[in-house]
């Protein structure tokens, strides 16, 4: 069982590095404007598979990635963002004002990068605050994808019979998906899980699996 979750984990690796290397490409080229294919497709897929492009295929998520191992070699410790930051309001804010960019822009002719923009403030944010507070709070691609991968036929479920309520699957989720249910035990919110399958190989009593 261990080794299948490797060879997942080793998949997701090369996936993420294959996606990451196709935007820089796209970047390079100057035809980033196509990565919205992907997105758009991320988002239709996600009524299957939940959020996968965020886990899988996001170019951020991967570079964050790399941040949390530099970190944590340096022991580097980041800030968890402020209150106020933290509400979800400020996710369909950011969504809004996407938007109207983008229509903004198409009206006008002019062509805007936002992608790469989006990228590198992501980046930037992730320098100095947790990647939870990117994925759950900021991230405007978040809300189309929480609102189709909320809808997933196939997700990540704790069954709390097993749950020790650890807390280890807190602690390696990039998106905050976890929750406390009344009991005391852990339970995946489908719309804000990533399905990165951090918390898969972590849970010392294999309480976590597919639904």
């Amino acid at each position: 069982m261990l080794k299948k979750l490797l060879e997942k984990q080793n998949l997701r690796l090369i996936v993420e590095l294959f996606f990451l290397f196709l935007f820089g490409f796209l970047a390079f080229q100057d035809r980033i404007q196509l990565w919205l294919v992907f997105l758009v497709l991320g988002i239709i897929l996600a009524l299957g598979w939940g959020r996968f492009f965020c886990g899988w295929l996001c170019p951020m998520a991967t570079v964050f990635r790399g941040i949390n191992w530099l970190y944590k070699k340096l022991s580097i410790k980041r800030f968890r963002g402020s209150a106020l930051l933290r509400k979800p309001w400020i996710r369909w804010l950011a969504f809004l004002v996407l938007l109207g960019i983008m229509i903004i822009s198409r009206q006008t002719g002019r062509e805007i990068n936002l992608v790469l923009y989006i990228f590198a403030l992501a980046i930037f944010l992730t320098l100095l605050f947790q990647e939870s507070f990117w994925h759950r709070y900021l991230c405007p691609f978040g809300v189309p994808l929480s609102f189709t991968g909320g809808r997933t036929r196939n997700y990540l479920l704790v069954d709390e019979e097993n749950c020790t309520n650890c807390g280890l699957c807190d602690r390696v989720c990039p998106g905050e998906a976890i929750s406390h249910t009344e009991e005391g035990k852990r339970k995946i919110i489908k719309k804000e899980c990533l399905v990165c399958m951090n918390c898969l190989p972590i849970c010392p009593v294999k309480a976590i699996d597919w639904n």
